[in-house]
């Protein structure tokens, strides 16, 4: 799991540098008349690009778009709604694909869950989701807006290598590549062309994903606790309210790190 991090963040780091996520955002927002309008294609943006970009670095890309179009709409009242809407989008967006943020990865990996199957699980979530985020929007308040958003142009070549980068992630996470090969063929490249992709990788991300993995390697040795967290949520509904309320607490990423190993209640 935490190789596969690794590879998707240096091909995530590849997208946010060419500047593709920033030129579709704009090319929605030229021609929405009102701010409910450019509300909308943000969220829009947010939700599908989430899909193949991660929840993270979609709403990283989008919000600093959005502040700046808030500097000519000094009269919009739904500025902190529309921001909020923007990051709910990428995280119920980020829930389709088993790469689109750390837990499905997680999940995908530890269960060995097929490809159909996860997405057959995520689909109702992420209708639902798409359906009352885009409900949301339309408390979004409607005003006139006639600015111009200026976006830096795309780097065709960086798109080509990152979507080539993130084929063959993707292929090497449903199991037809080996893994730790595909990210040191990579690593390899990115050396050899911009080692300075690098230094974008979250590396402390990666070193809490870590230190989790060995927390819970050290809970699983204690027979007392892993009975009772194995009996505790056995049941779907205790695994799915255990996961609920850990997540208040532990965030969603650490919590699926810590609940995982106790039960097969993969859905």
């Amino acid at each position: 799991v935490l190789v596969s991090l690794f590879g998707l963040m240096i091909v995530l780091a590849f997208f946010q540098t060419s500047g593709l996520l920033r030129w579709a955002s704009i090319k929605l927002i030229d021609w929405s008349g009102n701010s409910r309008v450019i509300v909308q294609s943000m969220v829009l943006t947010s939700f599908f690009g989430s899909f193949l970009l991660s929840n993270d670095i979609a709403v990283l890309t989008l919000l600093p778009i959005y502040l700046n179009i808030l500097r000519h709409l000094p009269a919009f009242k739904g500025r902190v709604l529309g921001a909020a809407l923007i990051v709910v989008a990428a995280n119920l967006g980020g829930v389709f694909f088993p790469f689109s943020n750390p837990q499905n990865l997680i999940i995908y990996s530890t269960y060995s869950v097929d490809f159909v199957s996860f997405m057959w699980w995520t689909l109702p979530l992420m209708v639902a989701g798409f359906i009352l985020v885009m409900a949301a929007t339309l408390f979004v308040e409607k005003t006139a807006a006639h600015t111009q958003v200026e976006g830096n142009a795309v780097d065709r070549s960086i798109v080509i290598q990152a979507s080539i980068g993130m084929v063959l992630m993707v292929i090497a996470i449903f199991g037809l590549f080996n893994i730790f090969c595909t990210v040191a063929f990579i690593v390899a490249y990115v050396l050899l062309t911009n080692w300075r992709y690098l230094l974008q990788v979250d590396y402390l991300l990666l070193l809490t994903f870590a230190s989790f993995f060995v927390l819970v390697g050290n809970i699983t040795n204690l027979t007392l606790v892993q009975t009772w967290l194995a009996a505790s949520i056995s049941s779907k509904a205790m695994a799915y309210l255990t996961g609920l309320l850990a997540s208040q607490v532990f965030s969603n990423v650490p919590t699926t790190i810590l609940v995982s190993p106790f039960t097969d209640q993969t859905y």
